[in-house]
Formats: structure tokens, sequence, C-alpha cells
């Protein structure tokens, strides 16, 4: 069964949302909650030029997918973008020998 392809209006129609969308959404979701047990440890945290290159990739999907309309994918790349950019700026504790 052929599903017909729809091309989102610029900025999004409201009144079409797409399965895609919350596929995405779901994956995005699940990665920040990846990234719970780095955001929790005291200790050992990502590298912050990772973690800065990281989040403004996230950001820039997020305006990717706000152009295409897939408002929930937006906002669940700039969460993942959000967490990244918590694991910057916490702060580093030396690991104790």
């Amino acid at each position: 069964m052929a599903v017909a392809w729809r091309d989102p209006e610029p900025l999004g129609d409201s009144r079409i949302m797409i399965w895609q969308d919350y596929a995405i959404l779901a994956i995005q979701f699940a990665f920040a909650l990846a990234m719970v047990p780095a955001v929790i440890d005291r200790h050992n945290k990502p590298n912050r030029w990772s973690c800065a290159y990281t989040a403004v990739l996230c950001y820039g999907l997020a305006v990717v997918f706000v152009t295409l309309g897939l408002w929930l994918s937006a906002a669940g790349a700039a969460l993942d973008g959000y967490v990244w950019t918590v694991l910057l700026f916490q702060k580093r504790r030396p690991v104790a020998l």
C-alpha cells in the first residue's frame, strides 16, 4: 500500500501531521533520556568542545525541522540541544584516585 507524499507548506501546515514528526520526536526524546546519566554524574562529563559542538548541531537541526513544519521534531531537537548545553556548563569535578 503506497502512502501519498504531500510537501509541507513553509513554516508548517497546522492541518496535517505526518507520522515522521512523531517518529523523530520519539527518537530525539530517547537521545535526551540517554544523556540523563551524564547530567547526573558528578565526575564523568563529556568534553566541553563535544558538548558545545553537539548542542549547536541540535539547535541547527531544530531550525531545519521548523522550516519543514515538523514542530514536534523541532521541539525534540531543541530538547537535545538544551541537554547538551546543560552538560556544557556543568562544573567538572576531578575524580579522586
